[in-house]
């Protein structure tokens, strides 16, 4: 029985790597009172004073405040929860109780961290973007604010053109088993047109035939 036992707990992944594996993005705060990125593993996560993520620096934050879900396709949701305060996606605001596909979106690059994607989605609490809420707390209309930037995994959500897809495509790419000679027969053997080179006559391919190469410009002195 002892036996079996070792063999389980041996076999266990550390919390870490577990937490790694699990995780499907990144909220990386606009705020830097907000403190450093927090990383999204479980497939509900909510925003609030009293959710799984809280932002102390920002006293008009609800006590749940906004919901992040996440569906087994890989697509992202919010919610706005708050009956007192807003929520804006990518800008514009949202209705309470009504989720709302997460995407990134190319109007969000003037207000974009440094470092991230130009598009990423911007998720902010009360106000559209930072500059807003710095503006407000200057006017002393606010006492705190914050905002993320939703950083996704390359495994995690599915982006317009396919960027998930090419992420996982390239991931795989060294499954693919190579002959021994690595490929050097076939491509030797394929014609250099197809099937459409081999139908031309003889006089056509040779005139499509490179120039000569030109000598490299040269180089200037040290």
């Amino acid at each position: 029985c002892w036996l079996i036992a070792l063999s389980r707990r041996c076999t266990l992944m550390p919390k870490r790597d577990r937490e790694q594996d699990d995780r499907w993005g990144v909220l990386v705060p606009h705020n830097p009172l907000c403190g450093a990125p927090v990383p999204l593993c479980s497939p509900t996560v909510v925003i609030g004073r009293e959710g799984d993520v809280t932002a102390p620096c920002n006293p008009h934050l609800s006590r749940k405040h906004i919901r992040l879900e996440r569906d087994a396709a890989g697509a992202v949701y919010a919610t706005h929860l708050s009956a007192t305060n807003r929520t804006y996606l990518n800008g514009r605001q949202l209705a309470r109780d009504v989720a709302v596909r997460v995407e990134p979106d190319q109007g969000n690059a003037p207000f974009s961290l440094p470092g991230e994607a130009a598009d990423a989605p911007l998720l902010f609490a009360s106000w559209r973007n930072a500059e807003e809420a710095r503006a407000a707390l200057a006017d002393e209309h606010v006492r705190g604010w914050c905002g993320w930037t939703l950083r996704f995994d390359d495994s995690g959500q599915e982006t317009r053109g396919g960027g998930s897809a090419a992420a996982a495509a390239k991931k795989m790419a060294w499954l693919v088993p190579l002959p021994a000679d690595g490929g050097r027969a076939a491509a030797a053997a394929e014609p250099a047109g197809g099937a459409e080179a081999e139908a031309e006559p003889k006089q056509q391919i040779a005139s499509r035939a490179p120039p000569p190469a030109q000598p490299p410009p040269p180089q200037p002195p040290p």
